[in-house]
């Protein structure tokens, strides 16, 4: 049975005001009864123990099971029995909702409004799909085109590559360097789309234990395996249903799945693990790889049949050395989130200094999520007082003077600025002169030094 400490806050918003209504689990017992509802049936929620009991026990002419069992929104007018054996006109709207996952939010929601006004019936039809739409925010595209910034040609091709990929139910491959955003892409293309209504389902391949790949992928039947749920799982692709699916770092595809992936691709269909029923899927595949597919297709480590079913509509995501001129934009879109987000005051940035980012002579490998580290990582050098070009100049300097390999293994900004105040204490004879060197006040530095047990 359901939680009953289920999350109503949202729905009860949404009806508490307008009619009455009840929320089931995915068997069709009771969660929640508003109060209206009780009212209306002639029953006391707690006091009569109506919690866990089946609605057909109570109302015998309720379609809760029918709209589970067809997993469709079932409405229209019809004469209830009440829990006291009077018969009311009602409108009644059993519907179902789930979340990202597919696991069921409520097994149902069923609104009712008593008597024959059409006026209260059409706002109730409006208020719920509003609520859908809430749903759909949570199941859908976090990100939209308007979130990709920038201006520069490579980038307004870009943006005409993703509306003429978004017109179509094909397969997309993005191309492009780790940090350069291929996320950002995959989110527009189905928020343009006209599936954007439906479930954006986002898998990261190279998060996924490769034993457990297959069955976050196609789910399982009931003790389907050692160790799985009795309940059985719903898989990724059961999950984007109606919808798209995002398969980031494609690159690290079980060698062995990838024949499986394949299948789906082609025929829209597959079986659970342990289980013998094939079923049909519409989905959107939208695919994502940092490292060139037919490179690895060449070492045998890629399949070239999942190769070419991947790559019918390609999009490179350009890397930020060839598109400089989106750096004070970025950098704009980059204050703007982390203001608020670090616990640390952002202040402007000025101009010379997001020039001086612009036509440095560095090649961001990176891309925009090291231009974002960059920024952070100044910002807390900074701590609130006015930004200065010193403030980012260490970064640069430690990153020219260190090997690939031990920056690598710094890893986190705490780590790059514990070394920078190391390197300034070492190198100045007095508190004063390092804390210039480093561009910030005596004051700072000397939490800087207790924060790091210097």
């Amino acid at each position: 049975m359901g939680n009953r400490n289920i999350d109503t806050k949202m729905i009860l918003d949404v009806f508490n005001d307008m009619c009455c209504f009840v929320i089931t689990d995915a068997k069709g017992r009771y969660l929640y009864a508003n109060k209206a509802w009780t009212q209306t049936m002639g029953v006391d929620f707690e006091h009569d123990n109506i919690y866990g009991r089946f609605v057909h026990d109570l109302i015998k002419d309720t379609k809760i099971n029918q709209a589970l069992r067809e997993n469709r929104t079932i409405s229209g007018y019809s004469t209830i029995t009440t829990c006291d054996g009077k018969e009311k006109r009602a409108f009644s709207i059993y519907n179902p909702i789930h979340d990202q996952q597919g696991k069921i939010i409520a097994g149902a929601i069923i609104a009712i409004i008593t008597g024959d006004n059409e006026g209260d019936v059409d706002r109730l039809i409006r208020e719920l799909n509003f609520y859908k739409q809430e749903v759909t925010k949570l199941r859908g595209a976090k990100y939209n085109i308007e979130n990709i910034v920038g201006v520069s040609p490579a980038i307004m091709r870009m943006r005409k590559e993703i509306n003429r990929a978004s017109k179509s139910n094909s397969t997309v491959l993005i191309t492009g360097e780790t940090g350069s955003g291929k996320e950002l892409v995959a989110h527009s293309i189905h928020a343009l789309s006209s599936r954007k209504g439906k479930s954006f389902i986002k898998v990261n391949c190279a998060n996924i234990p490769k034993d457990l790949m297959e069955s976050e992928f196609f789910g399982y039947e009931g003790g389907a395996f050692t160790g799985a749920s009795q309940k059985g799982k719903i898989g990724k692709f059961e999950q984007a249903d109606k919808g798209s699916i995002f398969l980031d770092e494609i690159n690290q595809l079980s060698y062995d799945l990838q024949p499986k992936l394949l299948r789906v691709m082609q025929e829209r269909e597959f079986e659970r693990i342990g289980g013998s029923k094939s079923i049909d899927v519409d989905v959107r595949f939208i695919a994502a790889t940092n490292i060139p597919l037919d490179e690895l297709v060449k070492n045998h480590l890629f399949r070239p049949d999942l190769y070419y079913r991947l790559n019918v509509v390609p999009i490179h995501v350009p890397p930020l050395r060839e598109r400089r001129e989106d750096i004070p934009l970025l950098i704009d879109d980059i204050t703007k989130k982390l203001d608020g987000e670090i616990g640390i005051p952002v202040r402007d940035i000025p101009v010379k200094i997001k020039n001086r980012l612009m036509n440095l002579e560095y090649s961001w490998p990176g891309n925009v999520r090291e231009l974002q580290n960059v920024i952070e990582w100044a910002i807390n050098m900074s701590y609130g007082e006015p930004m200065k070009w010193s403030h980012f100049s260490q970064y640069f300097t430690l990153k020219n003077n260190g090997s690939e390999e031990k920056n690598m293994k710094l890893g986190s900004l705490a780590l790059i600025e514990k070394e920078l105040v190391q390197q300034a204490l070492l190198e100045h004879d007095t508190k004063t002169a390092a804390a210039a060197a480093l561009g910030i006040s005596r004051t700072m530095l000397y939490k800087k030094i207790k924060k790091y047990d210097l």
